[in-house]
């Protein structure tokens, strides 16, 4: 039998989930994360467990696939609770299966509508050991914005146009705090340019700037160390 009808229900209203924490979800449902910059939709479930009451010789597993965005770059994963080695997760995050109601019985309907998945949404840190940057015709472009006492530091390729919000501060290549800022710094190779942009035009951006100058000052005084060619717009 399916859960709850009035569960159901309630998640239905809501469709939302906060990075970082656990949330359900449902068939067939586009869900948007609090923050309104991803969307993740379950396509498919696939629930081989080993229904109640039976004896089975492997005790099956639950397989989602489905559709995740990032700033409207879709993309795909497909979820296994047990055989991890098969799972394709979306760039710069994990997503992982906490529970998924109601569990097989054996003789019994599956509704697959009305099942309801738990998952936990992550999103992946800056390993600083496996991040390189070669050389780019349009230079670099790095951006700050406060993170609690400390900064946020996002670098992302330049172009010919103006970032979003959604690109900046979903860009998988980003670090908290100028000792982090400084080993991501280490990973250019020399005469690369890096523009710092401190403001941009547009409502959502209130809180992008630049640290104080102490701050800035050390991280100017760095790149020249490291023979990098650092510019501001502030």
């Amino acid at each position: 039998m399916g859960c709850g009808q009035d569960v159901v229900e309630n998640i239905q209203t809501k469709k939302t989930f906060k990075i970082g924490e656990e949330s359900t979800f449902l068939l067939q449902e586009i869900f948007t994360s609090t923050d309104g910059l991803y969307t993740l939709k379950i396509k498919t479930i696939n629930d081989s467990r080993c229904p109640k009451g039976v004896e089975c010789f492997w005790q099956g597993e639950v397989v989602l696939k489905g559709e995740w965005t990032n700033n409207t770059v879709k993309s795909y994963f497909e979820l296994h609770s047990v055989v991890k080695t098969s799972e394709k997760q979306p760039p710069g995050f994990t997503i992982q299966i906490v529970d998924v109601k109601p569990y097989p019985e054996m003789g019994g309907t599956s509704f697959p509508f009305n099942t309801i998945v738990t998952l936990r949404i992550e999103k992946n840190n800056t390993k600083l050991d496996t991040v390189t940057f070669s050389p780019s015709m349009k230079g670099w472009e790095l951006y700050s914005w406060p993170h609690g006492s400390d900064w946020n530091y996002s670098i992302l390729m330049g172009t010919n146009r103006a970032k979003t919000y959604q690109e900046v501060v979903a860009n998988t290549i980003a670090v908290v705090g100028k000792d982090s800022l400084k080993m991501l710094l280490d990973k250019f190779p020399a005469k690369e340019e890096i523009l710092w942009i401190g403001k941009h035009a547009g409502d959502d951006w209130v809180n992008l700037s630049l640290p104080d100058a102490n701050t800035v000052n050390e991280i100017k005084n760095y790149c020249q160390q490291k023979d990098l060619v650092l510019s501001l717009i502030n």
